[in-house]
């Protein structure tokens, strides 16, 4: 017998989430969109949400569970082991406490088809207190790599990706303890831009309580080690891997990002090794082309790429013994 492969898979960690898990299971169920696995997975809980999982499962054939007989600690693991038993070419991630809108997957799924160059697509998201009584804000603001490094604006439940790019990303390599669904956001977009459905209903409820990641517990000094080791990362595999033009754009953001984020007294030096690391002309041309470069930046990569030289060894030669002569950007 040929083993059906759903359309979407949606993944979705538990932990300790008793009081809200009967209603996040069964807005799943209500989706207009049925072409689908839930794979669940307890990460140790101590409650009873084990029980509520395994009694939706009963229920619903599309439920797969998973179980944790400790607790992980570790959102990434669970979200890892999760994606590699998925059998879909699209993945969501829905948290165990919040609501999904009935249609969502019809919605994202629709999109992710339209627009093949992207990694991912998401909707809007409305905020709302512990128990939904109250409208607190919405998360609905285009794609930016720029405005997503500088905070995550894309909440899980909301964002459809492909399982393609979650692989040439690499985010299974991902072990952050710290907003590893950040985390994850910003490794798909190193891989293909995001594209925002503008819709005049939300595709996700997002439950705000004080169990629940707020910006009152952020700690900066984590966030700011966090950007900056992961911007290194990703510009230091330029090199190895074979990218398209889109990709080579996404990192062009990056590099003007860290040297941004990093706050030192000469950017224009960071910029110059992160250059290095990268063989500077084809994704400086793409640097000129960046919005988030000043004009006088602009001209002075112009300079270095086109007038001043003829090859890539050049360049390198150039920066190492004249980096001294370009102010901060």
């Amino acid at each position: 017998m040929t083993q059906h492969h759903p359309k979407v898979s949606i993944l979705m960690p538990v932990f300790n989430t008793e009081k809200y898990l009967e209603d996040a299971i069964s807005s799943i169920l209500r989706e207009t969109f049925e072409d689908y696995e839930l794979l669940v997975c307890d990460d140790g809980s101590t409650d009873k949400s084990l029980s509520i999982i395994h009694k939706f499962s009963k229920q619903d054939k599309r439920i797969r569970v998973f179980k944790n007989e400790t607790n992980s600690g570790n959102v990434a693991s669970v979200i890892n082991r999760l994606v590699s038993e998925s059998r879909a070419k699209y993945v969501l991630v829905s948290d165990s406490d919040d609501i999904t809108s009935p249609h969502r997957l019809e919605l994202l799924y629709s999109e992710i088809k339209s627009n093949k160059e992207c990694s991912a697509v998401y909707g809007k998201v409305e905020a709302r207190n512990e128990d939904l009584s109250q409208y607190k804000h919405d998360y609905a603001k285009e794609f930016s790599l720029y405005d997503l490094f500088l905070g995550n604006y894309i909440p899980n439940g909301c964002l459809l990706f492909r399982r393609s790019a979650y692989t040439l990303a690499n985010c299974s390599s991902i072990n952050a303890t710290w907003a590893e669904d950040y985390y994850l956001r910003l490794k798909l977009a190193t891989v293909g831009p995001f594209k925002y459905i503008d819709s005049k209903n939300p595709v996700y409820i997002y439950r705000m309580h004080q169990h629940g990641y707020t910006n009152k517990n952020r700690d900066l000094t984590i966030e700011y080690n966090f950007k900056v080791q992961f911007l290194k990362e990703s510009v230091e595999k330029v090199g190895t891997w074979d990218f398209d033009t889109e990709s080579y754009f996404n990192y062009s953001v990056f590099i003007y990002q860290l040297a941004y984020y990093s706050q030192v007294n000469n950017k224009t030096s960071l910029l110059m090794w992160v250059m290095k690391l990268l063989f500077g002309i084809k994704l400086a041309v793409l640097l000129i082309k960046s919005k988030h470069l000043s004009s006088n930046s602009r001209h002075k990569l112009m300079n270095l790429c086109y007038y001043r030289f003829k090859g890539t060894q050049n360049i390198i030669n150039w920066i190492d013994t004249h980096n001294k002569r370009y102010n901060a950007i």
